[in-house]
């Protein structure tokens, strides 16, 4: 007596379809960048992250026209000031 069957294998030309590529899945499956933060649910915490987002934004802003600037002047470019090259402040020491 029969016990069962064996499905027939399909042709193997035939069940070629489009996949997902290696790099999708790779890619799906690591995680993804950047800090996670939920937004605040109280209006007072919504108004403080508001007010913390625009210093922010406001602080960054005029470092970078800071930098803008000095980087057209031709200058050495600082960030600390009187450390720029210490090697030239040595030679005028002597």
């Amino acid at each position: 007596m029969a016990q069962g069957f064996k499905p027939l294998k399909a042709n193997p030309a035939a069940s070629k379809g489009k996949g997902k590529s290696t790099a999708q899945t790779k890619k799906a499956n690591q995680p993804k960048k950047g800090a996670r933060v939920t937004p605040p649910k109280k209006l007072s915490a919504q108004t403080l992250a508001a007010k913390k987002k625009r210093q922010t934004a406001s602080v960054s802003g005029t470092v970078e026209d800071e930098m803008i600037a000095r980087a057209a002047g031709g200058g050495p470019l600082k960030l600390l000031k009187g450390k720029a090259k210490p090697d030239e402040e040595e030679k005028k020491k002597k």
